[in-house]
């Protein structure tokens, strides 16, 4: 019989009086686990009392540790393939879109996949590439801007207007086509926060008026003779096969995917663009940050209107037309969402190489302009279906994923 005690001795010897008194014909020994150090007595213990090291409640559970490696060994040989975590990537569905594209166009015209068309088709996207890097910081706030095409026409006017009424040199006129664009988009910003409007409504308006504005400028004709410059050098020079424009928008791309991924701000547009009243309640100032973005998508504007000026030489009247809806849809393309809350910078960029792709390779085939618009939604329609598809099955590799991996019960 074991014996758990404070005060061993006198507790042990009291113990075995009365159980022997209970059991005559049985020899009563008991056994001591100290709580603590053993108290000192002047006389010797029993030579029948042993110490032995007290048994905790913590001492007396199974070791749990090869169970838990065989759960780690069981749940390793669960998780996905190499295969299916691809399929769980947000920009993999628009780029099989861009891939099959690619090779259709390329069965069906044999200059498709030359590299003086790939070169050409990296410098028709760059302009476009930088708007709608703007847009899909827009798109992922909740808003949309719809007047990107006229900022974009504004900037280049401006400069143009400039360089020719005052003879100046157009690299002299940059930081001005840069300011223009990032006032114009901080204008639709507070006008949205300042009458309480959505931002599609606003720069439906502002769309106009800045349209008026451009024609104010240029008369409605193209701005030409602009004084001679190394600054054309950005359109038409090359750095190897790359062109200088494709490569002022690898570096926009890569500061836009940095900022995106490290920066507060973007974390914030995205809280507000998926539950904008919960934003709000954690103390993300909303008005500011509406502001800002516009801001950040017209300095996008006028960085696209600086290199189309270099690239083209004048500034046409009808330059920016159309490229709102073609950077919403490019963003869209790459996983951003009308209602915010989601986006991808290089999913984005995708999407604007998909759409130039399609335009590029339609050219080249000879169809007529309608036949061309209407070919072009369609294939967008077709790479957006892809994309869907390819979420819902992201969606549900990622279920597999948790019911593999359950999260370990601690008791």
């Amino acid at each position: 019989m074991e014996f758990v005690a404070g005060d061993p001795v006198r507790g042990k010897e009291k113990l075995e009086a009365n159980l022997q008194q209970l059991h005559p014909s049985t020899t009563v020994k008991t056994n001591i686990y100290y709580l603590s150090s053993p108290p000192t007595r002047s006389s010797q213990p029993d030579q029948t009392t042993t110490s032995q090291p007290i048994k905790t409640q913590e001492d007396s559970r199974p070791d749990k540790s090869l169970e838990i490696s065989e759960k780690e060994i069981d749940s390793t040989s669960k998780r996905p393939s190499t295969l299916r975590r691809l399929w769980s990537i947000r920009e993999v569905g628009v780029l099989q879109a861009l891939i099959l594209t690619c090779l259709m166009f390329s069965l069906l015209t044999p200059y498709f996949l030359t590299i003086s068309n790939i070169s050409l088709i990296l410098r028709q996207m760059s302009i476009l590439a930088i708007i709608t890097m703007g847009m899909t910081f827009v798109l992922a706030s909740g808003e949309v801007d719809l007047s990107v095409g006229w900022i974009f026409n504004m900037v280049m006017s401006t400069m143009a207007f400039i360089s020719v009424k005052f003879g100046i040199d157009p690299w002299i006129t940059i930081p001005i086509g840069l300011l223009t664009g990032a006032i114009l988009g901080a204008l639709n910003g507070s006008l949205t926060v300042v009458l309480g409007l959505p931002t599609i409504i606003i720069t439906l308006a502002t769309m106009t008026v800045f349209r008026g504005m451009a024609l104010s400028l240029n008369q409605g004709r193209t701005i030409s003779n602009l004084p001679e410059s190394s600054f054309f050098l950005i359109g038409s020079d090359t750095l190897g096969p790359i062109s200088y424009m494709t490569i002022i928008m690898i570096l926009i791309v890569i500061i836009c995917s940095w900022i995106w991924r490290n920066t507060p701000f973007v974390r914030h547009l995205l809280e507000m663009g998926g539950n904008r009243t919960a934003a709000e309640r954690v103390g993300i100032r909303i008005n500011r940050l509406r502001i800002a973005v516009m801001a950040f998508s017209g300095l996008m504007c006028g960085i696209a209107g600086v290199i189309a000026l270099a690239f083209l030489k004048a500034a046409d009247a009808q330059s920016g037309k159309g490229y709102e809806l073609a950077a919403i849809a490019a963003a869209i393309i790459g996983g951003a969402q009308l209602g915010g809350g989601a986006g991808t910078i290089w999913g984005s960029l995708i999407g604007i190489a998909l759409i130039t792709a399609i335009q590029n390779g339609l050219v080249l085939m000879g169809l007529r302009p309608a036949w061309q618009i209407g070919f072009t939604g369609l294939v967008i329609l077709a790479a957006v279906t892809i994309d869907y598809l390819t979420r819902t099955r992201r969606a549900k590799t990622s279920r597999e994923m948790l019911t593999s991996n359950p999260t370990p019960n601690p008791d």
